[in-house]
């Protein structure tokens, strides 16, 4: 399903690429179910599920929101400073690393 979903995306807008989609897609979804969501009846089988992370529930209708999400938005906002603090940390330690080499 993710992958017919990429797929569809791109094909609808052509100036968007595969990758392009696949990499945003990483960005806004997690394969975690967040606690204020309830699970699903449907058993998927060898599939997994993904969800929207919670810091995007804000974009959502209101009647689509799950109960609690302000909550859950928060402390995904707070993951996904982190996060980027992190990527930026290994970036600037992979420069170095290249600039020494090249010294």
């Amino acid at each position: 399903e993710r992958m017919k979903l990429i797929t569809q995306f791109a094909e609808e807008h052509p100036t968007v690429s595969v990758r392009q989609v696949t990499l945003k897609l990483g960005e806004i979804t997690t394969k975690e179910m967040p606690g204020c969501v309830k699970p699903s009846d449907k058993k998927t089988g060898r599939a997994f599920m993904f969800y929207l992370r919670p810091r995007f529930y804000k974009y959502l209708p209101a009647d689509e929101r799950p109960e609690g999400w302000e909550k859950y938005a928060e402390m995904d906002e707070k993951a996904w400073q982190s996060e980027q603090e992190e990527r930026k940390r290994k970036r600037g330690l992979a420069e170095k690393a290249d600039s020494v080499g090249d010294g």
